[in-house]
C-alpha cells in the first residue's frame, strides 16, 4: 500500500481561522508597536483583512521569504538582577517583535508543531509541563536509585 509522503510545514497552510484564534489570544492593552498597529487593532480587524494576512502568511511559508520590513524589533535592554548595570556583560538585551511578525511566528509554530514530538523528559517549554515537575521527577529517581543501592543515570 502505498502512502503519502508527509507534508512540510509550508504544504500545510495557515487557515483564517487558525490566525483569528492567535489574534484573539494577543494581549488586550498593549501600546501600539513603532508601525504603529497596537493588538487592540489586530483583534479587530475585519475578517477579509484576517484572510489577506492569511494569504501573505502562507506566502511566506511557500516562498521561504519574509518581508524585511517585518523582521525589525524594538531592542530593550535589561540589566541582570543583583549586578552592576553599568557594566556591559551585566545587561542583555531583548528583542521585542512587532504584534504582525509576532503573529506570524505563533502561526508558523502551530504547524511546526504538527512535526515536532517533545522528548518525555522535557519539561521547560512544554504546556501542561514544568521545572517543579522534573525536579521532583529526579529526585524521585535518586531516591528510588539509593534506596535499591544502584547507581542512578538521571538525566
Amino acid at each position: 500500500m502505498d502512502t503519502a509522503p508527509s507534508p512540510f510545514p509550508g504544504d500545510l497552510p495557515i487557515t483564517p481561522a487558525t490566525l483569528h484564534k492567535i489574534v484573539m489570544r494577543l494581549p488586550k492593552k498593549m501600546a501600539p508597536e513603532p508601525d504603529g498597529i497596537s493588538t487592540a487593532a489586530l483583534r479587530h480587524l475585519l475578517r477579509t483583512v484576517i484572510v489577506t494576512i492569511n494569504r501573505v502568511f502562507n506566502r511566506i511559508l511557500c516562498t521561504g521569504h519574509f518581508p524585511e520590513a517585518r523582521k525589525r524589533g524594538k531592542i530593550i535592554m535589561i540589566s541582570k538582577t543583583g549586578k552592576d548595570s553599568r557594566k556591559p556583560e551585566n545587561i542583555q538585551p531583548i528583542i521585542l517583535l512587532f504584534y504582525v511578525a509576532k503573529t506570524f511566528e505563533l502561526a508558523l509554530l502551530t504547524k511546526l508543531r504538527l512535526f515536532l514530538t517533545p522528548r518525555q523528559k522535557q519539561y521547560e517549554f512544554r504546556s501542561g509541563h514544568s521545572i517543579t515537575l522534573q525536579l521532583i521527577r529526579i529526585a524521585s529517581t535518586y531516591t528510588t536509585s539509593h534506596a535499591k543501592g544502584t547507581a542512578s543515570d538521571i538525566r
